[in-house]
């Protein structure tokens, strides 16, 4: 099946191991793969299977891979959904998180000296995976997900690891930046793809109807920006993380993590704004594809309730299945 073609379009999902009951319908299970053949009948012709490592605190100065010790993400389930997604014919990124206990990836790095220990503890991390996705044939490795402090305070670190994983793997490599921040990273002409993590605000406060009809001229200016970016930089691009919960405040802060909180009516508005990103996304040649955030392995959304980004409404699998098999992203 490699090698890929960035120019082909990928009509991606991002492929999320499921936690809930211990791991039991995660990567590698008959649930799995369930899911792995509903997402073909909906047109996803690739998947981002993602597993975790972990840092302790905004303040760490190191980084613990979970493969073995965490139930659900133990290499060989990772590995088994890699090969049955391939077996279905779905392209794969095999594209590695990190989990900062109580903060993010962006929050990491501030200070150049820890930034670069701090990028050679992940080396290791992706020295492995960049072994697993030559193993079992994945397509497309993704060396880091919004570390962009990171990535601006060491950059010589992160260019060894593109020049590591290069001799590792023999397929397409790229960087998910954070959608404020990819214009200061400095190795994309190193990459294959340059990949953002697509959560601009759509609005400037809570759902109302000018704010809605306002949604589809802000989506294109938003994709339109990254779009010029990866013009001027001559490389195709993918977002690698679109997302949209299921509540009333999803379009002012697209990224922010469900909670208890939320009022979530119906599903609408999520659905909504896949349909305007889509559309703009059409209209944007340099968008080589879109990686819709999130599926579970388990088809549920048992891990975040029914507000969260899961992709359970059947509106939002509506727009998605309708574009995916019917549109002209090609």
């Amino acid at each position: 099946m490699r090698p890929a073609d960035v120019r082909e379009f990928a009509h991606g999902i991002a492929y999320s191991h499921d936690w809930s009951s211990r791991g039991a319908n995660g990567y590698g299970s008959d649930a799995d793969r369930a899911q792995l053949d509903r997402l073909k009948q909906h047109g996803v012709s690739w998947i981002a299977v993602m597993p975790y490592a972990v840092a302790d605190g905004a303040a760490a100065r190191s980084i613990m891979t979970t493969r073995g010790w965490v139930s659900g993400e133990r290499d060989a389930l990772v590995e088994r959904t890699i090969r049955n997604a391939r077996a279905r014919g779905l392209r794969v990124v095999l594209k590695p998180h990190l989990w900062v206990r109580d903060s993010w990836p962006g929050a990491l790095g501030s200070d150049p000296a820890i930034a670069r220990e701090l990028v050679r503890s992940w080396a290791t991390v992706i020295d492995h995976y960049a072994t697993m996705a030559e193993r079992t044939g994945a397509d497309a490795l993704a060396i880091g997900t919004e570390m962009d402090q990171l990535a601006v305070n060491a950059p010589d670190e992160w260019r060894a690891i593109i020049a590591r994983s290069r001799a590792k793997f023999h397929g397409i490599i790229t960087y998910c930046s954070n959608w404020d921040s990819y214009e200061r990273v400095s190795f994309w002409s190193a990459l294959d793809v340059i990949s953002i993590q697509d959560y601009a605000p759509r609005a400037d406060g809570a759902v109302n109807e000018a704010r809605l009809a306002a949604l589809a001229e802000r989506t294109r200016a938003v994709v339109g920006r990254y779009a010029a970016f990866a013009r001027r930089s001559g490389r195709p691009l993918w977002l690698t993380e679109v997302g949209f919960r299921c509540d009333d405040d999803a379009l002012a802060h697209p990224w922010r993590w469900p909670t208890a909180e939320d009022r979530c009516d119906d599903c609408a508005l999520q659905a909504r704004a896949f349909d305007a990103t889509l559309s703009a996304i059409a209209a944007a040649p340099e968008v080589r594809g879109i990686f819709a955030w999130k599926w579970f392995t388990s088809g549920g959304a048992e891990d975040e309730g029914r507000c969260g980004f899961a992709l359970t409404d059947e509106q939002t699998r509506g727009v998605l299945r309708r574009w995916y098999r019917e549109s002209p992203l090609r």
